[in-house]
């Protein structure tokens, strides 16, 4: 496997993205939820070359929907992660892909379509922003930490418990920051940026790429409230720094749960 060429795959989306984009070619596939054509359009132009690449592995993405993984190798795709972020012209957007071999993830990277930076990282090989080596930032103190929330905005339901978490971490941690990006939640806990990043009923394209991230970068990924985590349609998680962080913000999550 080749994760080079497929990096430089991944970053040839930017001038689809670059492309403008008009009211007509957004469409709404829920509440809160839409898809635009380059959302389309960037899912086309990757599963066409990976195939040509490597007709051999499967392939999910968002735009084609959720199957359990089996055996057999899949690549994983988020095109536009931060869709919402990317019709308002917000700049905090990123394609996400993954490889998942048949028993885990092996291999993931986040491009970054406005910043440029393409973070990657390989199974036991480490994580990378730019090539770069990156590590978690080691914070293992809510007090200290700078925390990232997911809101889950297809889910409003979840607003009551979500907000009365989220207003106990403010006051327990250093601060809290919203960026409407998954992949790039993960990715800036990854490299130090942030502490923690929480948010329930991710899709398993949303977060396969940063997972590996995160791990890869000394850092710890598991379930919102306890337990391991397993790959599914509609994931809780948590990601951060180090396991003390984790059980404190276990801890705030369990308090504030109704």
């Amino acid at each position: 496997m080749d994760y080079i060429k497929v990096i430089e795959l991944v970053k040839q989306t930017k001038q689809i993205v670059e492309a403008p984009i008009s009211e007509e070619q957004i469409h709404v596939k829920g509440r809160a939820d839409f898809v635009t054509d380059r959302d389309i359009q960037v899912q086309e132009f990757i599963q066409q070359r990976l195939h040509e690449m490597y007709p051999e592995i499967g392939f999910m993405g968002e735009e084609t929907g959720y199957f359990p993984l089996g055996e057999k190798p899949v690549w994983i795709l988020d095109p536009i992660d931060g869709t919402t972020n990317f019709i308002k012209d917000y700049k905090q957007s990123a394609c996400s892909l993954a490889l998942y071999d048949g028993k885990e993830i092996v291999f993931g990277v986040i491009y970054q379509f406005f910043s440029g930076e393409i973070f990657h990282a390989v199974k036991q090989g480490g994580a990378f922003l730019n090539g770069k080596p990156i590590h978690v930032s080691g914070v293992n103190c809510l007090h200290d930490a700078l925390v990232s929330i997911g809101t889950s905005p297809y889910h409003k339901e979840l607003a009551e418990d979500n907000f009365r978490t989220f207003q106990e971490l403010f006051k327990q941690s250093n601060d809290i920051r919203r960026m409407g990006s998954a992949a790039m939640d993960f990715a800036y806990v990854a490299c130090g940026r942030h502490d923690a990043y929480l948010e329930k009923h991710l899709k398993i394209w949303d977060c396969a790429a940063g997972i590996l991230l995160v791990k890869e970068a000394g850092g710890l990924v598991c379930g919102y409230e306890d337990g391991d985590l397993i790959p599914s349609d509609h994931m809780d998680i948590l990601a951060v720094s180090g396991p003390t962080l984790a059980e404190e913000i276990r801890n705030v999550i369990r308090k504030n749960k109704t």
